[in-house]
């Protein structure tokens, strides 16, 4: 039984402080959602992603549409054709590249959050332990004081008792004289 008590305050101090780090696992969740949420549409709007896919999209269209028009009686048909093909593969090399540097941000970014958040875990769990450690040593601090002030505190109390039963017993006997000197007044 006496084992059970002393696994349940030891497991209790470690959840009290697993708690006490509220503040650092705060931030921690936060860095780590805006890492996995945030992060990756910050930098495809940074490099413009979107927006170069609806210009590629747009560019693909109207080179469809210049081809279906071009016909062998009219080569300036075939040029415009040329000319929109060029243009939309350039737009497509342009997405290509531009969603090549966001997978490398991310990548970077991404891998220099996490390290960061894996030191961020290993102080997180160093204060936990710190904390464990510290509330374990003011346990046994304040056992050892308790022990050493029970033996003078009971003498204190045999004290004030011995002086409680003096002083009733002074009151006692004033009381006796009032009393006895007013009956010897009647």
């Amino acid at each position: 039984m006496r084992f059970f008590k002393f696994l349940a305050i030891h497991f209790c101090r470690f959840i009290a402080s697993i708690f006490s780090q509220w503040f650092l696992f705060l931030i921690f969740g936060i860095i780590y959602c805006w890492n996995q949420f945030v992060l990756p549409n910050k930098i495809h709007s940074f490099f413009s992603i979107e927006s170069l896919k609806e210009k590629v999209d747009l560019a693909s269209k109207a080179t469809e549409l210049v081809r279906q028009m071009a016909g062998v009686t009219n080569p300036t048909a075939y040029l415009n054709y040329t000319t929109s093909l060029v243009n939309q593969t350039i737009l497509s090399s342009r997405l290509h590249l531009m969603q090549t540097f966001a997978n490398i941000s991310h990548f970077v970014l991404t891998g220099l959050i996490n390290i960061g958040l894996f030191c961020l875990m290993i102080y997180i769990i160093i204060r936990i332990f710190r904390t464990y450690r510290q509330k374990s040593h003011q346990r046994e601090n304040v056992r050892l004081i308790t022990k050493e002030l029970m033996p003078k505190l009971e003498s204190l109390n045999q004290e004030i008792k011995a002086l409680r039963t003096e002083l009733k017993a002074l009151k006692d006997d004033k009381q006796n004289n009032l009393d006895d000197s007013s009956i010897s007044r009647s």
